[in-house]
C-alpha cells in the first residue's frame, strides 16, 4: 500500500487564516491554522505564523502525479499564484504525505513539476509514515484539527 496526503501551503507571519481566506478568496481544507494558535499532542506550543492549506479532491490512493496536477489545477482555477493576489511575506510549501506499509518507499516526481516549483518559488517536503493498519490518521495530528 502507498497513499499521499497532498497539500500546498500558503505560508505568512503578517496575517491571520481568516484574513488570509479573505484576501485570497478562498475557503482552507482541513488542517490549516492561524499565527498563535495553540497546538500539540497537549497544546504544549503556540504556531508562529499561519499556513492556509489546499488540498484537491484526490483519492489518497491515486498516484503522486493525479494529486500534484489537482493541485496544479486548482492553484490555476483559482489563481492563487498570480503576484497581484498573493500578499507580500508569504511563502508557500508543497507539502507531501507518503504513508505505506511495505520495508521502505520512495517517491519519484517527474522534471516538469520540479521546474514548475521552481518557477513559483514554492518549496517542497516530504514525509514518510510506515503504517501497518488502517489507523494511521489517527495518530495524525496536525495543528487546527
Amino acid at each position: 500500500m502507498k497513499e499521499y496526503l497532498v497539500t500546498l501551503e500558503i505560508i505568512t507571519k503578517d496575517y491571520s487564516l481568516q484574513e488570509l481566506e479573505k484576501l485570497l478568496n478562498i475557503k482552507t481544507a482541513s488542517g490549516s491554522y492561524s499565527i498563535d494558535e495553540i497546538c500539540g499532542l497537549r497544546g504544549e506550543h503556540t504556531t508562529n505564523s499561519t499556513a492556509l492549506k489546499l488540498k484537491p479532491h484526490i483519492p489518497k490512493t491515486a498516484d503522486i502525479v493525479e494529486h500534484l496536477n489537482g493541485i496544479k489545477s486548482m492553484v490555476s482555477e483559482k489563481k492563487i499564484l498570480d503576484v497581484e493576489k498573493i500578499p507580500a511575506n508569504c511563502s508557500f510549501l508543497l507539502n507531501i504525505g507518503v504513508l505505506f506499509d511495505t520495508p521502505y518507499c520512495s517517491v519519484k516526481i517527474p522534471p516538469y513539476y520540479w521546474n514548475w516549483m521552481g518557477e513559483n518559488k514554492i518549496s517542497m517536503e516530504i514525509t514518510c509514515y510506515s503504517c501497518s493498519n488502517d489507523s494511521y490518521e489517527d495518530d495524525l495530528v496536525e495543528p487546527g484539527d
